[in-house]
């Protein structure tokens, strides 16, 4: 059985984000520079959503009719 360490030295366990903006560096698609300000973007969107969902009021699932799937024509019925 492979170790926890032997596992994350596996190409299949790197980080995809970090692969991927090597990738573009190494194809001269964009500058390092441009990339950490993409990654900073991307950061301060991520904090605004969460922001603005902890103000959103607490779920009440008793008293809310939804569905864990996209349509509630997939789920099974109760009836």
């Amino acid at each position: 059985m492979a170790s926890t360490e032997e596992v994350t030295q596996q190409p299949f366990a790197r980080d995809c984000l970090k692969v991927a903006e090597q990738t573009i560096i190494d194809l001269n698609l964009l500058d390092a520079d441009t990339l950490a300000e993409w990654r900073k973007d991307a950061v301060a969107q991520v904090e605004e959503a969460i922001a603005a969902a902890q103000k959103e009021p607490a779920p009440e699932g008793d008293k809310e009719d939804w569905c864990a799937l996209s349509m509630p024509d997939l789920s099974d019925s109760f009836e």
